[in-house]
């Protein structure tokens, strides 16, 4: 990895791991808004995209289930070809129901070609695609495999779709489809929607004071005057962070096509949803969706690293406490940043308990507890507090079920009993010898730990 994404994947760690918190009054949305937003997902294997996916209604008794993906040219090997540098990749999706019948199936090929290796290196490109298929709703599972031809790499995405009926009664949102760039198209196009050209935006990932654009449908308006829609951006939790947008509009018949934007100026960079809440004036109908939104910091992250995103980056190059001894004795080897980052890469992918997601819920576990560890225990002369014996054990283990603190009495130094519970009923005991407020350990009957029962004979 070089330096330049190593500074962008720094801002996406502080992005992902520390979402902020926030004291805004907590807004109630309509029951059936709380629709499923795990995606996008991110592949597997050594050619990396992202898929993203977005649900409109389709012909009678079928949905129209849209997937979007996008990756990074430079992963791509390029051959010359008249002039011009050429890629090609081989996309394959296979759609099976729940009783493993295969719902839909596709295999195309996209090529992309450039002018210049080096400055597609230096600016980077794009490569996006889309591809829909009409399904029936329930409950299905997703294989998608995109190869480079020439370079001889493939990633996969496997992951379970739920596909919902939208012609049900009651008003009903389509997939809110989270974009890139919306114009009036002036023609037919691969990301043309009803007369609008939709370039997706399938990293869900916005720049703070970007405003979020997105596209999507009603259905089942009932005959009247009009209707009211409100949109709004909140944690996951529903806490608005920002001012919602309201809008009325006037029916035009039973279904609508809105397009729209919210403003980012002033949140924090995290992750959010953005929600839609539409009411019908004349029925009294309410329906909407959501949507899984990343916001990240608006300064350019290829620019100097700031101070929290140097933390976080050293919390995620240090793994000697949590990894393999043989992991460690390969890491420390290696003589070069760029070696050690493509091996921490590797690592915490292989670590990811979630790896199809864009999250990895292990690394931003590691990271709070590097902070925690950090932030409140104390070393010696310049000792990182994970560095001490009680940031090592809370680190590896987390936090403990329960602690116990004896303050000194008489000869006896002051000593904490930490007791973990989850895998049986192991203690680890930690004391102040130097009454200095350094805390070692000093037995524990966790098995490879200290062991030393007769601790408390020590003077």
């Amino acid at each position: 990895m070089s330096i330049r994404n190593l500074t962008r994947w720094a801002a996406m760690l502080a992005l992902i791991a520390f979402p902020a918190s926030f004291t805004h009054a907590q807004t109630e949305a309509p029951a059936d808004s709380a629709k499923t937003v795990d995606w996008p997902r991110g592949s597997l294997g050594e050619l990396r995209y992202f898929v993203d996916t977005a649900l409109f209604r389709g012909v009678q008794g079928f949905a129209l289930q849209e997937f979007y993906t996008v990756l990074d040219a430079r992963q791509l090997q390029f051959v010359p070809e008249s002039g011009s540098f050429v890629s090609q990749i081989d996309l394959s999706i296979t759609i099976t129901d729940a009783s493993g019948q295969v719902a839909g199936e596709e295999v195309w090929t996209r090529n992309f070609s450039v002018s210049d290796l080096r400055e597609l290196k230096e600016t980077g490109g794009v490569v996006r695609d889309q591809i829909g298929f009409s399904l029936k709703p329930g409950d299905y599972k997703v294989a998608l495999v995109v190869e480079d031809i020439y370079g001889d790499n493939h990633g996969t995405v496997d992951a379970d779709l739920t596909v919902e009926d939208l012609e049900s009664a009651g008003l009903k949102s389509s997939g809110v489809l989270l974009a890139s760039q919306v114009n009036q198209a002036t023609g037919d196009g691969r990301f043309v929607r009803n007369g609008w050209e939709v370039v997706p935006k399938t990293t869900r990932i916005f720049r703070i004071g970007e405003p979020v654009r997105f596209y999507h449908e009603l259905y089942n308006l009932s005959p009247g005057s009009a209707f009211d829609v409100r949109y709004s951006l909140t944690t996951e939790d529903g806490v608005p962070v920002s001012r919602p947008v309201d809008h009325r509009y006037k029916k035009g018949g039973e279904s609508a096509v809105l397009i729209d934007s919210i403003a980012t100026v002033g949140v924090e960079p995290g992750r959010y949803l953005l929600s839609v809440q539409a009411r019908d004036l004349d029925s009294k109908a309410m329906g909407g969706g959501q949507a899984l939104v990343f916001l990240q910091s608006e300064t350019d992250p290829d620019d100097e690293l700031t101070e929290d995103q140097k933390t976080s980056l050293a919390y995620y190059r240090h793994i000697k406490w949590i990894a393999a001894e043989n992991d460690i004795k390969t890491y420390e080897e290696l003589e070069t940043l760029d070696s050690k980052d493509k091996f921490l890469k590797v690592f915490w992918k292989r670590s990811d308990p979630t790896p199809s997601t864009v999250v990895n819920e292990k690394l931003i576990e590691h990271i709070r507890r590097m902070r925690y560890a950090d932030n409140n225990f104390s070393g010696g002369h310049r000792q990182e507090g994970y560095d001490t014996d009680k940031g090592r054990i809370y680190v590896k283990y987390g936090s403990p079920t329960d602690r116990e603190y004896r303050s000194a009495v008489d000869s006896v130094k002051p000593y904490e009993i930490w007791t973990y519970e989850s895998q049986g009923a192991y203690e680890f005991i930690f004391r102040d010898r130097r009454g200095v407020g350094v805390y070692e350990l000093v037995h524990s009957t966790y098995p490879g730990e200290l062991y030393n029962p007769n601790w408390q004979n020590e003077i």
